[in-house]
This record gives structure tokens, C-alpha cells and sequence, in this order.
């Protein structure tokens, strides 16, 4: 896992939240198999661009600037998040 430039600990957190936001509303089912990525501009999640409207909850949330990011993917036991903050 690699956390750039927060808190490892809350960056965690944050991802385990967006995973369960995103869960909540039937776009993923669990984590295995799942990728995302959460920007200023869009979500991603596994490929497929979302909603304004999630894209916009999760923005107003957990972007705080332009250049913030979060990517996250896990198959097969292995999993990879980013988490950049400016």
C-alpha cells in the first residue's frame, strides 16, 4: 500500500469509507476484483465512469484540492492504494 502525503492511518479510513459508499449503492459488491479512482474530475470504478451525483458526494468530501487523488485495486489477495493530496 502506499500512501502519499497524509495520514496513513485516515487515508485508510477514507478508502474503507469510499469502498463502502460505493458498496451501499450496488456499484461494487465487494472489494476483490474492484478498482477505483476518485479525482477532481471523476470517478472510475472498475473501468466505468459514475454518476455526477456520486462523483460529486464523494468530491465534496474527500478532494480538497485540484490535484488530490485516490486509486485503489484488489485482486486475487493483493491490493494497491494511492492517495495523494497536494
Amino acid at each position: 500500500m502506499t500512501f502519499k502525503n497524509s495520514s496513513s492511518d485516515d487515508s485508510h479510513q477514507q478508502v474503507e469509507n469510499i469502498l463502502e459508499l460505493l458498496k451501499r449503492n450496488n456499484i461494487i459488491k465487494g472489494k476483490d476484483g474492484t478498482t477505483f479512482k476518485l479525482n477532481n474530475e471523476e470517478l472510475l470504478v472498475n473501468g466505468v465512469k459514475q454518476s455526477t451525483e456520486i462523483h460529486q458526494v464523494l468530491k465534496q468530501k474527500y478532494i480538497n484540492k485540484s490535484g488530490d487523488y485516490y486509486t485503489f485495486s484488489s485482486s486475487g489477495g493483493t491490493t494497491d492504494i494511492t492517495v495523494h493530496r497536494e
